[in-house]
């Protein structure tokens, strides 16, 4: 039986997106949050391939590198989830600090159109 890792690591190859630096705040946290949930998305993936993983007993493993599945030991895949892994937790910490510092730009652009109108608009999430 050949255990297919890979359809628990499809999600990961989506996660790495550009944050777009657009002078339009609301862009720039859109980016940010689409990146989190796509990295947390990722890291889910790794942990339920990990756990595949540990079930199996066969010592070859389907492993997707790029478009092409490649029969690897199953050493190896353990090494490259670990990695994959630390790449995505320090992704994600990266992206948590950005998506705070873009939270707090937008709290104080926030402050010139309520200086404005009041409580006549909503410029709040719901």
């Amino acid at each position: 039986m050949n255990v297919d890792v890979s359809t628990r690591l499809a999600g990961v190859t989506g996660w790495n997106l550009p944050l777009s630096l657009d002078p339009v705040v609301g862009e720039a946290l859109i980016y940010p949050n689409l990146r989190c949930h796509n990295i947390e998305e990722a890291s889910e993936n790794l942990e339920d391939a990990e756990n595949e993983l540990i079930l199996t007993d066969e010592e070859t493993i389907r492993f997707q590198i790029g478009e092409v599945f490649a029969h690897v030991s199953k050493e190896e895949v353990e090494s490259r989830l670990e990695k994959m892994k630390e790449v995505t937790s320090k992704n994600l910490e990266k992206l948590e600090e950005e998506k705070e510092s873009v939270l707090a730009q937008m709290a104080e652009l926030k402050k010139i159109p309520y200086g404005k109108f009041k409580d006549s608009i909503n410029l709040e999430e719901d």
